[in-house]
């Protein structure tokens, strides 16, 4: 089965995008040329990152990094926590998988250093997320189960159910799809209750990879379409794109081409916006096996030859 899937990875941080507020970004920059160089304004720095992730990464990136410059200026351990959290949550999105856990290898060593349970959990789970994507479960399992541990004796349910999310994916990358399924469904009863929208909106998109490898078809639309509308509705450019990459790997399977091509053009223009390259990778490999069927075979080429340079 030709597949183009894309899992939507959540930070798991009280400050990361899944958790920000909304701000007016013109008054949050002028305050940043106001402020004095101390801890405060290193959350106005990652605060501004986070206004910018979803749809323009590069410019979070580069609030992020001044956050951890000035964090480090001020030996601020927790503003350099903050940073790895938020700045892997975009090299994630750009599929720097390497670049990621490197970075989430220190947050863990940092956050022992400031001896903090909370925050040690959370970065451990970042880590096993880093560790799922390259596809090393054993040390994925290594690192969520020491957080998990953590987590459960919080009794935060915002933080129970994030976690619940990320073990839905561990068990989709590992094909316990069934297992997976059951924490999916943890997640979006405890998210439902929350006001969260896009940590909700993650869930029901990865809960609709679950049904696609059960072959649950119908289910996995449902669950792609509740999301997407939340996406629409946050202006989640990042969670868009995947919901377009996954919608057409339903049609593909259901051998609707047209709407293939539809979703996979989508995907493609804010993917090529946004320099989302995993995900313009996949795109290009859809819209080539759509011009493999109607038979357009250099239309078809041209598209796998971007796909394989890309």
């Amino acid at each position: 089965m030709v597949q183009f899937l894309r899992l939507f990875i959540l930070s798991l941080f009280l400050t990361s995008a899944q958790a920000q507020v909304l701000m007016n970004k013109d008054s949050l920059l002028r305050l940043i040329k106001s402020a004095e160089e101390n801890t405060d304004k290193v959350e106005l720095y990652i605060n501004a990152g986070q206004q910018f992730e979803t749809n323009e990464p590069e410019t979070a990136k580069q609030y992020y990094r001044m956050a951890n410059e000035l964090s480090k200026k001020l030996n601020y351990k927790l503003g350099q926590i903050k940073y790895i959290t938020n700045y892997t949550f975009v090299l994630n999105m750009q599929g720097y998988f390497d670049s990621s856990l490197i970075l989430n290898l220190q947050s863990v060593e940092l956050s022992r250093q400031i001896k903090d349970s909370v925050y040690l959990a959370k970065t451990l789970f970042n880590t096993g997320s880093s560790y799922r994507l390259k596809e090393e479960y054993e040390n994925a399992v290594k690192y969520y189960e020491e957080g998990k541990k953590l987590f459960e004796s919080f009794g935060d349910k915002r933080m129970i159910a994030q976690a619940y999310d990320i073990l839905q994916n561990l068990f989709t990358g590992m094909k316990q799809y069934r297992k997976s399924l059951e924490y999916g469904k943890k997640a979006i009863k405890e998210l439902t209750e929350i006001d969260n929208p896009t940590m909700l909106g993650t869930a029901y998109n990865n809960l609709g990879l679950n049904y696609i490898n059960l072959q649950q078809l119908d289910s996995a639309k449902t669950c792609f379409n509740q999301a997407l509308a939340i996406a629409l509705k946050t202006n989640d450019q990042n969670m868009e794109v995947s919901l377009y990459l996954n919608m057409g790997d339903v049609y593909i399977q259901q051998r609707d081409y047209a709407s293939v091509k539809t979703y996979m053009e989508k995907a493609l223009r804010i993917s090529q916006k946004m320099n989302l390259y995993e995900s313009e990778a996949i795109a290009l490999k859809g819209l080539s096996f759509y011009f493999q069927y109607i038979k357009n075979y250099p239309l078809a080429k041209n598209y796998a030859d971007s796909a394989l340079a890309l």
